[in-house]
Protein backbone atom coordinates (compact mmCIF):
# COMPACT_ATOMS: atom_id res chain seq x y z
CA UNK A 1 0.00 0.00 0.00
CA UNK A 2 2.91 2.68 0.86
CA UNK A 3 4.49 1.66 -2.51
CA UNK A 4 1.34 2.02 -4.22
CA UNK A 5 0.82 5.57 -2.41
CA UNK A 6 4.18 6.55 -3.40
CA UNK A 7 3.90 5.86 -6.79
CA UNK A 8 0.78 7.71 -6.78
CA UNK A 9 2.43 11.14 -5.22
CA UNK A 10 5.32 10.87 -7.82
CA UNK A 11 3.02 10.85 -10.73
CA UNK A 12 1.07 13.78 -9.48
CA UNK A 13 3.98 15.34 -8.89
CA UNK A 14 5.88 14.41 -12.35
CA UNK A 15 2.33 15.91 -13.94
CA UNK A 16 2.10 19.01 -11.63
CA UNK A 17 6.22 19.53 -12.95
CA UNK A 18 5.52 19.00 -16.53
CA UNK A 19 1.58 21.79 -16.61
CA UNK A 20 4.75 24.29 -15.18
CA UNK A 21 7.11 23.58 -17.61
CA UNK A 22 4.11 24.78 -19.91
CA UNK A 23 3.65 28.35 -18.47
CA UNK A 24 4.94 30.93 -21.13
CA UNK A 25 5.68 33.84 -19.80
CA UNK A 26 5.34 36.97 -21.60
CA UNK A 27 5.85 41.07 -20.90
CA UNK A 28 7.08 43.84 -22.66
CA UNK A 29 6.53 47.73 -23.73
CA UNK A 30 3.43 50.11 -25.04
CA UNK A 31 4.62 52.79 -26.85
CA UNK A 32 2.55 55.31 -29.36
CA UNK A 33 0.29 57.46 -29.92
CA UNK A 34 -2.86 55.28 -29.36
CA UNK A 35 -3.57 54.35 -25.48
CA UNK A 36 -4.22 51.01 -23.81
CA UNK A 37 -6.39 49.99 -21.09
CA UNK A 38 -6.69 46.86 -21.74
CA UNK A 39 -5.22 44.00 -23.52
CA UNK A 40 -7.32 40.92 -24.42
CA UNK A 41 -5.71 37.83 -25.14
CA UNK A 42 -7.85 35.69 -27.59
CA UNK A 43 -7.72 32.07 -28.87
CA UNK A 44 -8.93 31.62 -32.80
CA UNK A 45 -11.96 29.11 -33.11
CA UNK A 46 -13.12 29.04 -36.51
CA UNK A 47 -14.07 32.46 -37.02
CA UNK A 48 -14.10 33.42 -34.01
CA UNK A 49 -12.10 35.11 -30.98
CA UNK A 50 -12.81 33.48 -27.70
CA UNK A 51 -11.18 35.19 -24.64
CA UNK A 52 -8.95 33.52 -22.54
CA UNK A 53 -7.02 36.38 -20.56
CA UNK A 54 -7.23 39.66 -19.94
CA UNK A 55 -3.78 42.11 -18.96
CA UNK A 56 -4.17 45.74 -17.95
CA UNK A 57 -1.03 47.46 -18.48
CA UNK A 58 0.68 49.39 -16.18
CA UNK A 59 2.99 52.95 -17.10
CA UNK A 60 3.72 51.33 -20.07
CA UNK A 61 4.20 47.86 -19.45
CA UNK A 62 2.50 44.05 -19.48
CA UNK A 63 3.22 40.96 -18.48
CA UNK A 64 1.36 37.74 -17.69
CA UNK A 65 1.63 33.81 -18.05
CA UNK A 66 -0.52 30.85 -20.54
CA UNK A 67 -0.50 27.81 -20.38
CA UNK A 68 0.39 26.16 -23.67
CA UNK A 69 0.77 22.61 -24.35
CA UNK A 70 2.43 23.57 -27.82
CA UNK A 71 2.55 26.83 -30.00
CA UNK A 72 -0.68 27.77 -30.94
CA UNK A 73 -2.28 31.06 -32.67
CA UNK A 74 -3.78 33.78 -31.04
CA UNK A 75 -4.89 37.73 -31.46
CA UNK A 76 -4.42 40.11 -29.04
CA UNK A 77 -6.92 43.24 -28.82
CA UNK A 78 -5.75 46.49 -27.70
CA UNK A 79 -9.01 48.38 -26.25
CA UNK A 80 -10.18 50.63 -26.43
CA UNK A 81 -8.94 51.02 -29.68
CA UNK A 82 -9.46 47.59 -31.42
CA UNK A 83 -6.20 47.30 -32.68
CA UNK A 84 -5.17 43.70 -33.20
CA UNK A 85 -2.19 41.34 -34.06
CA UNK A 86 -1.70 38.14 -34.00
CA UNK A 87 0.98 35.88 -31.60
CA UNK A 88 1.97 32.56 -31.03
CA UNK A 89 4.03 32.26 -28.22
CA UNK A 90 6.25 29.07 -27.48
CA UNK A 91 6.34 27.31 -24.32
CA UNK A 92 8.55 26.71 -21.38
CA UNK A 93 9.53 30.39 -22.52
CA UNK A 94 10.53 33.99 -21.49
CA UNK A 95 9.14 36.04 -24.16
CA UNK A 96 9.53 40.04 -24.41
CA UNK A 97 7.26 41.85 -27.46
CA UNK A 98 7.33 45.68 -27.05
CA UNK A 99 4.75 47.02 -29.80
CA UNK A 100 4.01 50.30 -30.98
CA UNK A 101 0.07 51.75 -31.22
CA UNK A 102 -0.29 54.13 -33.52
CA UNK A 103 -2.56 53.23 -36.57
CA UNK A 104 -2.04 49.86 -36.07
CA UNK A 105 -0.39 47.56 -33.65
CA UNK A 106 3.57 47.34 -34.58
CA UNK A 107 6.19 45.20 -33.25
CA UNK A 108 8.77 47.06 -32.40
CA UNK A 109 11.05 44.48 -30.51
CA UNK A 110 11.07 40.84 -29.90
CA UNK A 111 13.28 38.75 -27.48
CA UNK A 112 13.30 34.99 -26.87
CA UNK A 113 10.54 33.70 -29.41
CA UNK A 114 11.79 32.71 -33.30
CA UNK A 115 8.04 32.40 -33.98
CA UNK A 116 7.09 36.18 -33.17
CA UNK A 117 10.60 37.48 -34.26
CA UNK A 118 9.38 35.60 -37.88
CA UNK A 119 6.14 37.62 -37.63
CA UNK A 120 7.87 40.95 -36.90
CA UNK A 121 10.07 40.24 -40.54
CA UNK A 122 6.87 39.20 -42.05
CA UNK A 123 5.09 42.77 -41.35
CA UNK A 124 7.82 44.70 -41.93
CA UNK A 125 8.43 43.15 -45.40
CA UNK A 126 4.94 43.26 -46.18
CA UNK A 127 3.69 46.93 -44.98
CA UNK A 128 5.50 48.83 -47.82
CA UNK A 129 3.11 46.91 -50.06
CA UNK A 130 0.05 47.06 -48.33
CA UNK A 131 0.60 51.07 -47.64
CA UNK A 132 1.04 51.50 -51.36
CA UNK A 133 -1.88 49.85 -52.48
CA UNK A 134 -3.92 51.32 -49.59
CA UNK A 135 -2.59 55.20 -50.74
CA UNK A 136 -3.35 53.08 -54.14
CA UNK A 137 -6.94 52.59 -53.85
CA UNK A 138 -8.26 56.15 -52.35
CA UNK A 139 -5.80 57.95 -55.04
CA UNK A 140 -7.47 60.29 -57.87
CA UNK A 141 -7.29 58.35 -61.42
CA UNK A 142 -4.53 61.12 -62.01
CA UNK A 143 -2.37 59.62 -59.06
CA UNK A 144 -3.52 56.09 -60.10
CA UNK A 145 -0.87 55.98 -63.07
CA UNK A 146 2.00 56.70 -61.16
CA UNK A 147 1.08 54.60 -57.94
CA UNK A 148 0.37 51.71 -60.11
CA UNK A 149 3.90 51.87 -61.65
CA UNK A 150 5.38 51.63 -58.35
CA UNK A 151 3.02 48.66 -57.62
CA UNK A 152 4.62 46.90 -60.62
CA UNK A 153 7.74 47.32 -59.64
CA UNK A 154 7.13 46.28 -55.86
CA UNK A 155 4.60 43.69 -56.12
CA UNK A 156 7.63 40.59 -57.49
CA UNK A 157 10.31 41.83 -55.37
CA UNK A 158 8.31 41.95 -51.73
CA UNK A 159 6.78 38.69 -53.19
CA UNK A 160 10.12 37.08 -53.66
CA UNK A 161 11.28 38.16 -50.41
CA UNK A 162 8.59 36.75 -48.57
CA UNK A 163 8.31 33.71 -50.00
CA UNK A 164 12.05 33.40 -48.86
CA UNK A 165 11.20 34.21 -45.76
CA UNK A 166 8.45 31.50 -45.45
CA UNK A 167 10.71 29.03 -46.83
CA UNK A 168 13.39 29.69 -44.57
CA UNK A 169 10.94 29.10 -41.53
CA UNK A 170 8.60 26.54 -43.02
CA UNK A 171 8.75 24.42 -39.40
CA UNK A 172 7.45 27.30 -37.74
CA UNK A 173 4.31 27.45 -37.18
CA UNK A 174 3.12 31.03 -38.00
CA UNK A 175 4.20 30.55 -41.71
CA UNK A 176 1.04 28.00 -42.05
CA UNK A 177 -0.86 31.86 -41.84
CA UNK A 178 1.70 33.32 -43.38
CA UNK A 179 1.51 31.66 -46.78
CA UNK A 180 -1.77 32.35 -46.77
CA UNK A 181 -0.50 35.94 -47.83
CA UNK A 182 -0.87 34.47 -51.22
CA UNK A 183 -4.07 32.80 -51.43
CA UNK A 184 -4.79 35.17 -54.47
CA UNK A 185 -1.82 34.39 -56.54
CA UNK A 186 -2.02 30.44 -55.12
CA UNK A 187 -1.09 28.15 -58.27
CA UNK A 188 1.88 30.68 -58.52
CA UNK A 189 2.84 29.84 -54.70
CA UNK A 190 1.74 26.24 -54.51
CA UNK A 191 5.45 24.80 -53.98
CA UNK A 192 5.78 26.96 -50.63
CA UNK A 193 2.20 26.03 -49.57
CA UNK A 194 3.71 22.00 -49.84
CA UNK A 195 6.38 23.19 -48.00
CA UNK A 196 4.89 24.30 -45.17
CA UNK A 197 2.16 21.83 -44.89
CA UNK A 198 4.75 19.20 -45.03
CA UNK A 199 7.37 20.50 -42.82
CA UNK A 200 4.18 21.20 -39.87
CA UNK A 201 1.69 18.47 -40.53
CA UNK A 202 3.64 15.86 -38.54
CA UNK A 203 3.98 18.38 -35.76
CA UNK A 204 0.82 20.25 -35.80
CA UNK A 205 -1.92 17.87 -37.55
CA UNK A 206 -5.01 19.80 -35.55
CA UNK A 207 -3.82 23.09 -36.47
CA UNK A 208 -6.65 25.23 -38.18
CA UNK A 209 -4.28 26.73 -40.45
CA UNK A 210 -1.90 23.69 -40.93
CA UNK A 211 -5.36 21.77 -42.05
CA UNK A 212 -6.18 25.25 -44.19
CA UNK A 213 -3.10 24.93 -46.29
CA UNK A 214 -3.70 20.68 -46.27
CA UNK A 215 -7.09 21.13 -47.93
CA UNK A 216 -6.05 24.04 -50.25
CA UNK A 217 -3.44 21.62 -51.76
CA UNK A 218 -5.69 18.63 -52.00
CA UNK A 219 -8.72 20.97 -53.88
CA UNK A 220 -6.63 23.20 -56.06
CA UNK A 221 -6.03 20.49 -58.94
CA UNK A 222 -2.83 21.34 -59.32
CA UNK A 223 -0.71 20.03 -62.21
CA UNK A 224 0.54 16.12 -62.07
CA UNK A 225 -2.44 15.54 -59.74
CA UNK A 226 -5.41 13.36 -60.41
CA UNK A 227 -7.74 14.60 -62.38
CA UNK A 228 -11.79 14.31 -60.48
CA UNK A 229 -14.24 11.83 -62.20
CA UNK A 230 -17.59 13.60 -63.98
CA UNK A 231 -20.40 11.44 -64.31
CA UNK A 232 -23.47 13.45 -65.92
CA UNK A 233 -25.71 12.59 -68.53
CA UNK A 234 -25.42 13.48 -72.50
CA UNK A 235 -28.46 15.18 -74.47
CA UNK A 236 -29.89 11.89 -74.60
CA UNK A 237 -30.25 11.11 -71.30
CA UNK A 238 -26.62 8.82 -71.98
CA UNK A 239 -24.47 8.46 -68.50
CA UNK A 240 -20.91 9.22 -69.94
CA UNK A 241 -18.02 9.31 -67.36
CA UNK A 242 -15.08 11.64 -67.52
CA UNK A 243 -13.07 8.54 -66.34
CA UNK A 244 -14.15 6.66 -69.44
CA UNK A 245 -11.51 8.69 -71.83
CA UNK A 246 -8.54 7.17 -69.63
CA UNK A 247 -5.90 6.98 -72.26
CA UNK A 248 -6.82 10.07 -74.36
CA UNK A 249 -5.76 13.23 -74.51
CA UNK A 250 -8.55 15.09 -72.89
CA UNK A 251 -9.30 18.50 -72.86
CA UNK A 252 -11.80 19.26 -69.93
CA UNK A 253 -13.83 22.55 -71.26
CA UNK A 254 -16.73 24.15 -69.09
CA UNK A 255 -18.50 26.45 -71.56
CA UNK A 256 -22.25 27.74 -71.75
CA UNK A 257 -24.28 28.55 -74.73
CA UNK A 258 -24.51 32.42 -73.36
CA UNK A 259 -21.10 32.98 -73.12
CA UNK A 260 -19.40 34.92 -75.09
CA UNK A 261 -15.42 34.28 -74.73
CA UNK A 262 -16.55 30.52 -74.92
CA UNK A 263 -18.62 30.23 -78.36
CA UNK A 264 -15.29 32.36 -79.62
CA UNK A 265 -12.96 29.29 -78.29
CA UNK A 266 -15.22 27.20 -80.07
CA UNK A 267 -13.51 27.34 -83.39
CA UNK A 268 -10.04 26.77 -82.30
CA UNK A 269 -11.08 23.68 -80.32
CA UNK A 270 -13.11 22.54 -83.29
CA UNK A 271 -9.69 22.63 -85.60
CA UNK A 272 -7.86 21.40 -82.60
CA UNK A 273 -10.02 18.01 -82.77
CA UNK A 274 -9.87 17.47 -86.38
CA UNK A 275 -6.66 17.36 -85.91
CA UNK A 276 -5.45 15.74 -83.24
CA UNK A 277 -8.34 13.33 -82.96
CA UNK A 278 -6.60 10.49 -84.44
CA UNK A 279 -3.94 10.37 -82.74
CA UNK A 280 -5.86 10.46 -79.48
CA UNK A 281 -7.09 14.23 -78.12
CA UNK A 282 -10.59 14.05 -77.15
CA UNK A 283 -13.15 16.84 -75.81
CA UNK A 284 -15.01 16.26 -72.59
CA UNK A 285 -17.78 19.61 -72.89
CA UNK A 286 -19.37 20.25 -69.82
CA UNK A 287 -22.59 23.13 -70.16
CA UNK A 288 -23.55 25.44 -67.59
CA UNK A 289 -26.61 26.02 -69.38
CA UNK A 290 -29.87 25.77 -67.95
CA UNK A 291 -31.74 26.11 -70.98
CA UNK A 292 -31.70 22.53 -72.89
CA UNK A 293 -32.65 23.96 -76.93
CA UNK A 294 -30.31 26.76 -76.12
CA UNK A 295 -27.06 23.94 -75.18
CA UNK A 296 -28.16 22.19 -77.74
CA UNK A 297 -28.36 24.69 -80.97
CA UNK A 298 -24.77 26.06 -79.82
CA UNK A 299 -23.21 22.60 -80.19
CA UNK A 300 -24.93 22.38 -83.55
CA UNK A 301 -24.26 26.13 -84.49
CA UNK A 302 -20.68 26.01 -83.23
CA UNK A 303 -19.91 22.59 -84.72
CA UNK A 304 -18.82 21.05 -82.10
CA UNK A 305 -18.83 17.30 -83.52
CA UNK A 306 -17.21 15.35 -80.79
CA UNK A 307 -19.71 12.97 -78.97
CA UNK A 308 -18.79 13.67 -75.09
CA UNK A 309 -20.98 16.80 -74.13
CA UNK A 310 -22.76 16.94 -70.94
CA UNK A 311 -24.67 19.04 -68.55
CA UNK A 312 -27.54 18.54 -65.57
CA UNK A 313 -28.84 22.13 -66.92
CA UNK A 314 -28.36 23.53 -63.18
CA UNK A 315 -26.24 26.55 -64.26
CA UNK A 316 -23.51 27.65 -62.02
CA UNK A 317 -24.98 24.79 -59.57
CA UNK A 318 -23.89 22.12 -62.11
CA UNK A 319 -22.24 18.76 -60.01
CA UNK A 320 -19.39 19.14 -62.19
CA UNK A 321 -18.87 22.56 -62.06
CA UNK A 322 -18.76 22.04 -58.24
CA UNK A 323 -16.62 18.93 -58.24
CA UNK A 324 -13.70 20.98 -60.35
CA UNK A 325 -14.80 24.11 -58.64
CA UNK A 326 -15.65 26.59 -61.67
CA UNK A 327 -16.37 30.11 -60.48
CA UNK A 328 -15.75 31.36 -64.08
CA UNK A 329 -16.12 30.12 -67.62
CA UNK A 330 -14.33 29.34 -69.80
CA UNK A 331 -13.31 26.89 -67.77
CA UNK A 332 -10.71 23.91 -69.24
CA UNK A 333 -8.59 21.28 -67.62
CA UNK A 334 -5.76 19.28 -70.17
CA UNK A 335 -5.72 15.55 -68.50
CA UNK A 336 -3.16 13.28 -69.39
CA UNK A 337 -3.57 9.91 -71.00
CA UNK A 338 -2.78 8.77 -67.28
CA UNK A 339 -5.31 10.76 -66.14
CA UNK A 340 -3.33 13.68 -64.49
CA UNK A 341 -3.89 17.16 -65.20
CA UNK A 342 -1.35 18.45 -67.09
CA UNK A 343 -2.76 22.39 -67.14
CA UNK A 344 -4.93 24.22 -66.35
CA UNK A 345 -7.41 27.10 -68.76
CA UNK A 346 -5.28 26.69 -72.08
CA UNK A 347 -6.20 28.76 -74.74
CA UNK A 348 -5.87 29.75 -78.10
CA UNK A 349 -1.91 29.61 -79.38
CA UNK A 350 -1.39 28.21 -75.88
CA UNK A 351 -3.59 24.97 -75.93
CA UNK A 352 -2.49 24.65 -79.57
CA UNK A 353 1.31 24.67 -78.34
CA UNK A 354 0.69 22.50 -75.73
CA UNK A 355 -1.16 19.54 -78.27
CA UNK A 356 1.41 21.04 -80.39
CA UNK A 357 4.70 19.33 -77.84
CA UNK A 358 2.31 16.61 -76.74
CA UNK A 359 1.86 15.05 -80.00
CA UNK A 360 4.67 16.28 -81.64
CA UNK A 361 3.29 18.01 -84.48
Amino acid sequence: MKLKATVIILLAAMTYSALQAQIVKVSGKLSGTVQCSEMVINTVEGNKLVPIKTVVPKNGKYSFELENKEPRLLVIQFQPSQLTTHVIYEPKAKIEVDYVLDNSAKISRVKSSAEMKLYKEFIELSEPLSSLDREYQTASWEQRKALGDSLNMMVPVTFQKITDLISADKDKLFSALLVTFFDNDFENHATLYSQVRDALMGKYPNDPNVRYIDQKLKSALLAGTPAPDIEMKSPEGKILKLSDLRGKIVLLDFWASWCGPCRRENPNVVKLYHKYNNLGFEVFSVSLDRDRNAWLQAIKNDGLIWPNHVSDLNGWTSSGGATYGVTSIPTTVLIGKDGRIIAKNLRGNDLENKLREIFGQ
